[in-house]
């Protein structure tokens, strides 16, 4: 992806691994990327293998606030509610009836393969004030114009970003690498049902990462 920028931002640099909150948006658009690696026909993760700490996600076809609501999948399977993650622990894989591995009821398309209709996370027991005023010089992140997997880390481009304490701040993106989901600290109790795209939801609260904020 190339963003124009002023001749003033063009020297892009890093800022050191730091706290980041995720707003819903931006925390359920990145865990979209995370559930690309979690197809049954072509899993990049180990079932049982820890991804984060204590966080359990669940595909839910049956929110009928959802751009993803579905009774039946493409293949006639009934949809229901799943846990993928549970805990920080992959438990099951987005199946079809003819992947190896995974529950079968992910099946979307004319040719149907695995994906996942409502990402739902499951709340924490963190006020959103109460981690912002617990997180010092940290960023927060509203909003994502877009996200995706480079080599072993998503990357988030913000809609807005706020240096906590000290007003907006211009970032290129974010870098979370994989091994940096482990240090997710902090899950709101306030959730947010949003769109993620035409044929994805998801309900997310704010999250507290650790993160790598790459500035222009």
């Amino acid at each position: 992806m190339k963003i124009e920028t002023p001749r003033s931002l063009t020297r892009i640099w890093s800022i050191d691994r730091t706290a980041v909150i995720l707003d819903p948006e931006a925390s359920a658009k990145v865990f979209h990327e995370i559930f690309s690696l979690l197809k049954g026909d072509s899993p990049r993760v180990k079932k049982n293998e820890k991804l984060f700490s204590d966080l359990s996600i669940y595909d839910n076809p049956e929110n009928p606030f959802s751009v993803g609501f579905y009774a039946f999948d493409d293949e006639g399977t009934k949809a229901r509610k799943k846990e993928i993650i549970g805990d920080g622990y992959v438990l099951d894989y987005l199946g079809t009836l003819t992947t190896k591995l995974g529950t079968p009821g992910n099946g979307r398309g004319i040719i149907p393969k695995p994906d996942y209709f409502t990402l739902e996370i499951r709340r924490g027991d963190w006020g959103f004030q109460e981690m912002i005023e617990d997180t010092k010089n940290g960023i927060l992140v509203l909003g994502a114009k877009s996200t995706e997997i480079v080599k072993n880390s998503v990357r988030l481009v913000p809609r807005e970003s706020i240096l906590i304490g000290n007003g907006s701040i211009i970032l290129r993106e974010i870098a979370i690498p994989f091994q940096e989901f482990l240090t997710i600290d902090g899950i709101s109790r306030e959730t947010k049902n949003v769109i993620i795209d035409e044929e994805h939801g998801g309900i997310s609260p704010f999250i507290r990462i650790h993160a790598r904020p790459i500035l222009y």
